[in-house]
């Protein structure tokens, strides 16, 4: 289904601002995306308050704008992995 699509690109896009803050060339790159996707998903995750923008220069930063996200996706990652493992 297309939600679950897009579900996943946000979940790609979760996990590579997990690890470093990125900008949208970095994180099209990452995610396999074009820049205007990713653009455009980033201004959804960041009114839903999941990221935040940091601008240096010309270049905007993204990162997760809370540490708990993180750690939740991270729950979410190792229980995917622990049900796998249980089958």
């Amino acid at each position: 289904s297309n939600s679950s699509a897009a579900s996943d690109v946000y979940k790609r896009q979760i996990s590579a601002l997990a690890i470093s803050r990125m900008c949208v060339t970095d994180l099209a790159d990452v995610c396999r995306m074009n820049q205007t996707t990713v653009s455009h998903q980033l201004r959804s995750l960041k009114s839903m308050g999941i990221v935040e923008s940091e601008r240096q220069g010309k270049i905007v930063f993204y990162r997760l704008a809370d540490n708990k996200i993180n750690d939740i996706l991270l729950c979410g990652v190792e229980f995917v992995g622990y049900a796998a493992a249980a089958n």
